[in-house]
Parts: structure tokens; sequence; C-alpha cells
């Protein structure tokens, strides 16, 4: 198992190296038809003590290396021993998040609702801040885009709301063009810093998975995925997923964050708002879809590439 100092160590060098190397990219060329006022808000009348939990804590790149290290625990348990995701959420032994009230759990997960399911889970037990785009989209569209979205306020019970977040996704809500603004996910510049345990990766054909360990030795992205019955399957990136392009946002994508804001106390008057594409540390609309992965004079695959780019070597970060 990863000792938790090593993402500790990536939460320290990643900041730098999301501040030096890679700029946050700017909003323009977004597609028409697809914009939005920035920033994105939701505004709530009430709810803000009444929701599924009360709000404790916030999103920021600590809260991510908890996800990383949970998430990362749930793979590494099944790649011990084969199970469905709700039975793992519901065994002390696999999930070191379980409390008593877990017994309550009927989650019948698949590709796409699998990285939401872990995601509000998670923000359930940790008490931080849910909302997710509410708006299907259609699977193969070229032009899905935020309309709406829902959050933890509107639901009195978490198990209710998990079980609603995944009714509402599908694999559309992946696929959207990479320069959308107040998508759930972003595209990122993928490095050893970026592609941790949590963040997904969405193929272009339909697919999505969830990173649950890297390996900085050998630079190989494990990953799972479910199927409709909730089983969980185990693979390895490499040249059988499809890669992905800016049209249809696919590729590595991590977790877009928000803020929640009281706006009265007496009655709870709260609002969410996303962070821009240009305040997400690893926000990239160029990086996956280059087309050529060039490294020195070598002329990588895609998948090569992102091996090379997540491998721990002594001559420096990532080659441009």
């Amino acid at each position: 198992m990863v000792h938790p100092t090593f993402y500790g160590r990536l939460l320290l060098v990643g900041a730098v190296v999301a501040g030096l190397l890679f700029p946050a990219a700017t909003r323009a060329g977004i597609p028409s038809g697809t914009e939005v006022t920035l920033p994105i808000q939701q505004v709530r009348e009430t709810g803000y003590y009444t929701g599924a939990w009360t709000v404790e804590r916030g999103w920021d790149q600590e809260a991510e290396l908890e996800f990383a290290q949970w998430v990362e625990t749930i793979g590494r348990a099944r790649e011990k021993k084969v199970f469905r995701i709700a039975r793992g959420l519901k065994d002390p032994k696999v999930n070191p998040l379980y409390t008593p009230e877990d017994k309550r759990l009927r989650l019948e997960t698949d590709c796409a609702t699998l990285p939401y399911a872990m995601r509000a889970y998670f923000a359930w037990k940790t008490r931080r801040p849910f909302s997710w785009n509410s708006n299907k989209g259609r699977r193969y569209a070229s032009n899905n885009h935020p309309e709406r979205w829902s959050d933890f306020s509107q639901f009195k019970d978490p198990v209710r709301l998990i079980v609603r977040a995944m009714a509402d996704v599908s694999s559309a809500t992946f696929r959207m063009h990479a320069k959308l603004e107040g998508t759930d996910t972003y595209p990122i510049d993928p490095t050893r810093f970026s592609i941790l345990p949590g963040v997904t990766y969405y193929d272009p054909n339909g697919h999505v998975l969830l990173v649950y360990r890297v390996d900085p030795e050998t630079g190989n992205v494990h990953m799972m995925d479910s199927h409709p019955d909730g089983t969980l399957t185990l693979k390895v990136f490499g040249p059988k997923i499809k890669v992905g392009t800016a049209r249809f946002g696919g590729g590595f994508r991590a977790w877009r964050h928000y803020r929640v804001e009281l706006l009265d106390e007496a009655t709870g008057s709260f609002r969410i708002v996303r962070d821009t594409n240009a305040e997400c540390p690893w926000y990239s609309d160029t990086a996956q879809y280059r087309g050529k992965y060039p490294i020195g004079d070598r002329l990588l695959t895609f998948h090569d590439w992102i091996r090379w780019r997540v491998r721990w070597r002594d001559e420096g970060v990532a080659a441009k």
C-alpha cells in the first residue's frame, strides 16, 4: 500500500508545479451556444442546516488526497477479492469509512455512476458538500453541456441522495467539450501530480473508468469500472482504452471543486460557487488532445506518454 506521505509529497510538489509549469488555460473558444455565466453559482433559499448532512469541511487539494487514499484502499481490497461496490462499502474490512448506517446502501452502479457513487459517499462521510450536474445529456451527442445542478441541501437522506445522483448521470455527463465551464469534472494536464486515485477517464466510445492506483515506478495507471449489476472489474491503462478528444471531453478528468457560502444563518440560505476552469489547478483543454506526444527525439503513443509522465524520474518534472 502506498504510504500516506506519498500523497502528501504530491500535494506539496504538485502545488508548485501547478503554479509554475502549467498556467491555467483561457476560457476563450467555448463552443457557440454553450456559454455559461461565470462563476457558476447555485443559490438556495434554505437547506444549509437541513440537508442530507451538515457540511463541516470544504474541497481543496488536501481533500483530494484524502479521497485518493480512500479510493486506493477500496481498489486494493478489490484486487484481493471480488465484490460489488455496495457490498464492499458495507464491509468494514474493505471500507475504512464504514458506519452501521451503511447497511441501508442499495447501489447498483454502472461505469458512469460508480465515480459519482464513490464521490457522494465520501462527501457524506467526511461532511463535505456534494453537488452534481443533473441533466443526463445524450450518450453519443457532440453538444452536451451543463444546464442544472442538484446538491446535498435538496435531500433529507444521504442514501437517497446517492441513488438520485446515480439516476441523474450517465456517460454523457462526462461527454462535454473540454472548454466548458461548470462541469462536474474537467480535463487535466496528466502528470504524476494530477493523475491520482479518484480521477476519472472518459473513453469516447461511451465508457468511464476510475483510477484507483498509480505505480510511480512503472507508470502503470490501475483503473476500475463497474457493470450494471455493480460488479467491479480492474484494468491497467493501455491501448484498448480509447484516446479522447477535446470535442467530446475525453481522457483523464479531475473533480471540479466548489465552495459553500452561508448567506443567512436564520433561513439557512446559501450558495455553492463552482471553480472556473482557470481556478482548477490541473486544467488543460489541450494537453491530452495534441495528437502527437514527443519526448525529446522520441514520438510516443498516448498511452506510453501517460506512463512516462506519471513515473518518478531524476531528470526533472515533465517535458512539454
